[in-house]
């Protein structure tokens, strides 16, 4: 959102393609998108909040929002349990080793 209000009035082509990406508030998606269809359009093949946003349904955009969420937690998840797991022998394996 910062980055979005710092580079507002002149944004580069990259730029918009990260909005588009990675915007988290369904307003400033919906804006942004309706602002710049064109890159929005590309966007939205890899994004389904993006293609909602070009039709202005800030509603839709935030339960997908939520759902890219809940995706993205999920797969932190998934990455982070063989660490966990192994922490955890690691730490059980130090506690039965006399002292």
């Amino acid at each position: 959102e910062a980055d979005y209000d710092h580079f507002y009035e002149s944004p580069s082509d990259e730029r918009i393609g990260f909005w588009l990406q990675e915007l988290r508030t369904p307003e400033l998606l919906v804006e942004c998108a309706e602002r710049f269809p064109s890159a929005a359009e590309t966007a939205a093949a890899r994004r389904p909040a993006v293609r909602v946003a070009l039709d202005g349904d800030a509603r839709e955009v935030e339960r997908l929002l939520a759902d890219e969420q809940a995706l993205e937690m999920a797969r932190d998840r998934a990455w982070w349990e063989p660490l966990r797991r192994e922490l955890e022998a690691f730490r059980r394996e130090r506690w039965r080793r006399p002292r």
